[in-house]
């Protein structure tokens, strides 16, 4: 089932190419924003924004379903510094957000670190992804199950069934600090967390196949269970 992005000390570095990729492989053809949108906030920023962060604008920027399903990319024309971070990305509730260090702008896929507010408005920073492209792949993967794909179903806690379910699955195709992903035919299967278990679909027939075939006969909450 693996697509071969997987950031591992074992496989290649993951590149937002190969991270443009993968994307598409789970939600189908992405839209992005325009150039001259991209070109209004490097001159307003003063300088280019890196590599890995324009390809994501200008490749998937504009679609809905990938950056506004559940969290939310920042638009261009919002896009600021914000104290020592540029903040691309929010939390759906504003509880946290995503952004880049200033010092590692110059970077053609810098790492991405997490920044929690604090009432007195101090944000405290901390790091999370290894670049913009494993951060790309981790949120794609986390907006499909949070409703990015039509058809999506989720365990809290699936830990009785968690050592079976990724010996079947085999070889993941995303691994991150806190969130697995592995593609299943029409959709996407997310481990995070502990024992949150998610699986999100493009059609109803493809998520009852691939919940039958990982042995899951409840969930939490389903689309499908919900349609009927």
């Amino acid at each position: 089932m693996a697509v071969g992005v997987a950031h591992s000390e074992k496989t290649p570095q993951l590149n937002a190419a190969k991270a443009t990729e993968w994307l598409s492989s789970i939600y189908g053809s992405l839209k992005g924003v325009t150039a001259p949108s991209i070109a209004r906030v490097e001159k307003k920023l003063g300088r280019p924004l890196p590599s890995a962060l324009r390809t994501l604008y200008l490749k998937t920027g504009a679609s809905r379903a990938l950056h506004q399903a559940h969290n939310r990319l920042i638009s261009p024309a919002q896009l600021k510094v914000v104290g020592s971070h540029l903040v691309f990305y929010e939390e759906n509730q504003e509880v946290v957000m995503w952004g880049i260090h200033v010092d590692h702008l110059g970077e053609v896929d810098p790492k991405v670190e997490q920044g929690q507010p604090h009432d007195d408005g101090h944000i405290e920073w901390h790091s999370e992804f290894k670049s913009v492209s494993e951060f790309m792949c981790a949120q794609g993967a986390w907006q499909a199950v949070q409703g990015g794909l039509p058809w999506v179903g989720s365990l809290a806690d699936g830990s009785e069934q968690l050592d079976a379910l990724l010996r079947s699955l085999g070889a993941q195709s995303l691994d991150t600090e806190g969130l697995r992903a592995w593609s299943v035919p029409g959709g996407i299967f997310v481990h995070a967390g502990k024992a949150y278990l998610g699986l999100a679909t493009h059609t109803r027939s493809d998520f009852e196949r691939a919940s039958a075939q990982l042995g899951i006969n409840g969930w939490d909450f389903a689309t499908a269970a919900d349609e009927d």
